[in-house]
């Protein structure tokens, strides 16, 4: 869980630094500009969603296993390394 966050945390961060530098360098007016962060940034969020969206799904499908691992050895079931 700790790892999905940093990638995330890193996702975002080199996001916001490509955004920032883009708009740094773009030879646009003020308002096309305050258009263009404001798109970028919906984008951005949308991603984020996304991406934790999938990462909450890979941690319920690991916990549905761990807890059927945990069932199927309530039973009597003992698995053998």
């Amino acid at each position: 869980m700790r790892n999905y966050s940093n990638i995330i945390y890193a996702f975002a961060v080199g996001a916001a630094a490509g955004l920032i530098a883009g708009l740094l360098f773009a030879p646009y007016k003020g308002a096309t500009i305050r258009q263009r962060l404001m798109n970028s940034s919906m984008h951005l969020a949308d991603d984020i969603v996304e991406k934790a969206e999938e990462g909450m799904s890979a941690i319920n499908e690991l916990k549905e296993k761990y807890m059927n691992t945990l069932s199927h050895k309530g039973k009597g079931h003992h698995f053998h390394n």
